[in-house]
């Protein structure tokens, strides 16, 4: 049973998390987070290697004064292109196992 589906149909995160717990122990807990792990390191990597560059290009471009908050901004922005083009195949793995049935021995 999904995270999701434990808390629509019980009364809350808590009541989801201590169910569980109960049902499959610490590591139930934990399910999912081989794929998670990898989504942020790529994401991260993502950004940091393309956001100093972006930001560049646009103080280059002289689109905005250089002191501008907007700098920053637009260069952010270019440079989540490149965090979301990297990142949505780790988030289909993520998701899919986080909404994976197990049965009773958490398999």
């Amino acid at each position: 049973m999904s995270m999701t589906s434990l808390c629509l149909q019980s009364q809350g995160v808590t009541t989801a998390f201590l169910t569980i717990y109960r049902q499959q122990g610490i590591l139930g807990l934990w399910r999912g987070v081989s794929a998670a792990v990898p989504r942020v390191m790529v994401g991260s990597a993502a950004q940091l290697a393309t956001f100093d560059s972006a930001k560049q290009l646009v103080k280059d471009q002289q689109w905005f004064s250089n002191d501008s908050w907007m700098v920053g901004l637009a260069g952010g922005m270019m440079s989540s292109v490149a965090v979301v083009i990297t990142m949505t195949p780790f988030d289909v793995i993520s998701t899919r196992l986080y909404n994976q049935p197990v049965d009773e021995v958490g398999k």
